[in-house]
């Protein structure tokens, strides 16, 4: 009975070898699994970084475009206006012109 208790032992000791073996392979993954979640994330970081400047750039690009955009259609506008005021003007003379035409003809 000694003979199979100690028996036992060694096979509970074999056994808790190979339990502590398999523990120790899973915390080596889990820590080796750990440190490469770390440097995804740091990468991560690092792209969302540079995507977070790129769009920065975008968009700093876009206003100034917007600007320019916008002033060429003020420019625009106010010659549009000038060119409707000159042509106000001239309507306003034929028209005058027109007026004492036929005042001089209904005289005559």
């Amino acid at each position: 009975m000694k003979a199979e208790l100690q028996g036992l032992q060694l096979g509970t000791k074999a056994i808790q070898k190979e339990l502590l073996g398999i523990l120790e392979k899973s915390k080596n993954d889990f820590l080796a699994g750990k440190e490469e979640m770390k440097r995804e994330l740091q990468k991560m970081r690092v792209e969302a970084k540079s995507m977070t400047q790129e769009i920065k750039q975008v968009l700093q690009d876009q206003k100034a475009i917007w600007q320019q955009e916008t002033t060429a259609l003020k420019d625009s506008l106010v010659d549009a206006r000038k060119e409707m005021d000159s042509a106000k003007a001239d309507s306003v003379e034929i028209l005058q012109s027109s007026r004492s035409a036929l005042s001089d003809l209904k005289e005559e």
